[in-house]
């Protein structure tokens, strides 16, 4: 599979882990909105969510959660903007299901 999340999570591709888990790996946006932005994605291929086991989508929240709340804790950011673009339409640029963790401070813009 030529996926460049997959290859992230095999570690064909370098990245800078944030977090993992069994099911899931977060890591920081090499293109970030805001400083510590970070993508977290579950191990197992799917482009949208609604190809994901139970397993597997609880395990990407809750992952997604921790995430939030490191980023929130070490960075003392007041808030986060946690969001999925689900396909292409969507804005999804890689076909591998992420959920974007952005750190927000109130003199940003929060869009």
């Amino acid at each position: 599979m030529d996926c460049l999340f997959c290859k992230i999570v095999s570690g064909e591709i370098k990245s800078n882990k944030i977090y993992e888990d069994e099911l899931t790996y977060a890591f920081l946006d090499i293109f970030p909105v805001t400083k510590g932005h970070t993508l977290v994605i579950p191990k197992k291929h799917a482009q949208h969510i609604e190809e994901m086991d139970d397993d597997s989508t609880s395990a990407l929240l809750i992952s997604a959660k921790k995430v939030s709340e490191r980023i929130r804790n070490t960075m003392n950011y007041p808030a986060t903007t946690v969001g999925i673009n689900n396909g292409p339409e969507a804005g999804q640029e890689i076909g591998h299901v992420h959920i974007h963790i952005i750190p927000r401070k109130e003199s940003e813009d929060g869009g």
